[in-house]
Order: C-alpha cells, then sequence, then structure tokens
C-alpha cells in the first residue's frame, strides 16, 4: 500500500493554533449566551447560541480538514474556558477584540502559508472572509450601543432591537 500524502508540517502547525482559537470562541459565545440570559438579556442570549454554532461549525471544519488529509487532530485543552461579565457592554467589546484578533491571525495565516501550501492557503483565505464578516457584524453591533448608551443605560431596549431578529430562535 502507498503512503497517503499530508499536509506540510507548517500547514499542520498553523490549523492547529487556529482549531484552538475557534474553540475559545465557542466557549466565549456559550458563556456569554449563558450571562446574558441569566441576566434578561434574551435576545443577545439567543443571537450569541447563533454565534457559538458558528464558531462550532469553524472548529469541525478545520478538524475535518486535518483528518482529510490523514492527520491527527491535537484538540487543545482550553486554558480559561469559563468567563464572567460585568455587562452586555463588556461581552460585545470582547466580542469585537476577540474576532478582529483572529481575523489578523488568520490573514498573517493566509500570507505565512502562501509560498507553502496552496490548499491550506486556500482555507485561510475563506476564514479571512468568514472573520471579515464577522468584525464588520460586531462593529455594527458596537455602532448602535454606542447610540443607546445615554439613552437605555439596562439595555433592555437595545436588547430587543438589536438582537430581536433572534427571538425566535429556540435553545
Amino acid at each position: 500500500m502507498i503512503p497517503l500524502q499530508k499536509l506540510p508540517p507548517k500547514a499542520i502547525e498553523i490549523l492547529q493554533y487556529r482549531l484552538a482559537d475557534e474553540q475559545e470562541l465557542f466557549y466565549f459565545y456559550i458563556s456569554a449566551a449563558a450571562w446574558c440570559r441569566l441576566n434578561g438579556y434574551e435576545c443577545a442570549s439567543k443571537y450569541f447560541i447563533v454565534e457559538s454554532h458558528g464558531e462550532e461549525y469553524h472548529y469541525k471544519r478545520l478538524s475535518t480538514f486535518l483528518m482529510d488529509w490523514h492527520t491527527e487532530v491535537a484538540y487543545p485543552v482550553l486554558q480559561d474556558p469559563i468567563k464572567t461579565f460585568s455587562g452586555l457592554k463588556e461581552i460585545l467589546e470582547m466580542a469585537y477584540e476577540l474576532e478582529y484578533g483572529l481575523y489578523r491571525r488568520y490573514e498573517t495565516n493566509a500570507i505565512e502559508i502562501f509560498p507553502v501550501c496552496q490548499n491550506t492557503h486556500n482555507l485561510m483565505t475563506d476564514f479571512v472572509n468568514v472573520q471579515n464578516d464577522a468584525v464588520i457584524c460586531a462593529g455594527r453591533i458596537l455602532n448602535k450601543l454606542k447610540n443607546y448608551l445615554e439613552v437605555d443605560p439596562t439595555l433592555v431596549q437595545f436588547d430587543k432591537d438589536a438582537f430581536g431578529e433572534y427571538s425566535s430562535v429556540y435553545y
């Protein structure tokens, strides 16, 4: 039997790091959803559940890519999976920072892997586009938030206005 080809070591290394990032974001959004639900932000809670599903999909997509290339997946151990928050504003700011940071890492990885492995480069480019959308979405939410802070300091109306489309999500 002929040996099956694998990804270059640099590609595997990059993918493992991004796998850890996607897992971290998944748990962040689960924690954010729980905090929101416990504090009366029902629509935001459902929004964060939807976001967690997206991060879970990204995690699984990276895992599958590695497995399809006959590479054992090293599932990372989370350093600090539980997040506590002081408020919805903090969660939204953290979400923006996490999404932007991940965008920058995918962008850097896409450039770095280009001369090494085009297949992995294409995957990184897909994720750059995904993260671009995530950063834009998180930025729009923060812009809305800024307009509510003075007139709706409890952010109860903001919850309904910014995340109302998620009110019928079942979890």
